[in-house]
């Protein structure tokens, strides 16, 4: 190795211990976890990319779960290890490995949203709480005592008062919690995979191609699940089991809706003229605002009949 790639090999293993040390810095000072977490998790992504899973970044790892623990304690450990370290390492692995971007962005988000529902279980046991029902609660409280706008624009649209309608809405938000946590497990995957994309071509690093997930195809099974999740919530009233099956139903409506936007974005870029293409997108404009479910119904024709797939061997 030459004094070149010594010095570049260096630096980044100065730069490595550097976002540890301030990360863990901010997390001691109560700064936001969310921007910890995303910001911070991207130099992590691309260390591994480079270098790979390698005694350095294992050393570095070791010694802030022993100092997260000394001085924060063990949850504080864990959260640095589950939501932080973990799902970085295994996105810069992955992509430096060539895995397929899609396969890639659903095996962390599944590591982040189990590794979120162990935190919260191991919270609660430790504190003795409840930390999602606390969480609802405080929200509704403070949307209870927010500025009459708010207030005005929903009693001008339901028939119950406002109190109520915000009572309802965080009851229902509480119902979807597990759902909303995967969902936000996904987006935030999304967003690192995203950015690590971005900094690599800042770099002018060879890096993945983020298509591929835009031309990602769920299987048709996934459909097949979607009606029968609807059809098993029709039937059955149990509480838990509406909760489970509206949750699944919740999270696949996502990804159709979410597989049926990209269609979109593809066949923007796949049709050739500026009318076709203009009038595409003012239908897709339209659509997210007005029609959320075109989307979905868009999806399900993508999933059963390849389109994505179709349309991109062929001449639009």
């Amino acid at each position: 190795m030459d004094n070149n790639q010594s010095n570049t090999s260096l630096l980044y293993d100065i730069m490595l211990v550097a976002v540890v040390v301030a990360y863990s810095y901010l997390f001691g000072n109560n700064i936001s976890l969310l921007i910890l977490e995303v910001l911070f998790s991207i130099p992590i992504v691309l260390y591994v990319y480079k270098k790979d899973v390698n005694h350095i970044i294992m050393s570095i790892i070791i010694f802030a779960l022993i100092f997260h623990t000394i001085i924060f304690g063990y949850f504080s450990a864990f959260v640095f290890f589950g939501i932080y370290l973990l799902p970085a390492i295994i996105i810069g692995r992955f992509l430096r490995t060539n895995k397929r971007i899609s396969h890639t962005l659903f095996l962390v988000t599944l590591v982040s949203f189990i590794s979120i529902i162990i935190m919260i279980f191991t919270y609660d046991q430790l504190s003795q709480t409840d930390i999602v029902k606390d969480f609802f609660t405080a929200m509704e409280q403070q949307l209870l005592v927010e500025d009459d706008m708010l207030r005005s624009m929903v009693e001008g649209q339901v028939s119950m008062s406002y109190e109520e309608y915000i009572g309802e809405m965080t009851r229902i938000a509480h119902n979807f919690h597990l759902s909303i946590l995967f969902i936000f497990s996904l987006i935030n995957v999304f967003i690192k995979i995203v950015a690590s994309k971005l900094i690599m071509n800042l770099l002018s690093w060879k890096a993945f191609n983020i298509k591929n997930i835009i031309m990602y195809t769920p299987p048709r099974s996934m459909v097949a699940i979607f009606f029968i999740s609807l059809l098993l919530i029709g039937v059955n009233q149990d509480p838990n089991f509406l909760m489970t099956f509206e949750n699944l139903t919740f999270i696949l409506v996502f990804i159709i809706y979410c597989s049926g936007f990209a269609f979109k974005l593809f066949l923007i870029k796949k049709v050739k003229g500026t009318g076709k293409k203009l009038l595409i997108s003012i239908i897709t404009f339209i659509a997210l605002g007005f029609m959320p479910y075109y989307f979905v119904s868009v999806g399900i024709m993508d999933i059963l009949l390849r389109l994505k797939y179709k349309l991109s061997i062929s001449k639009i």
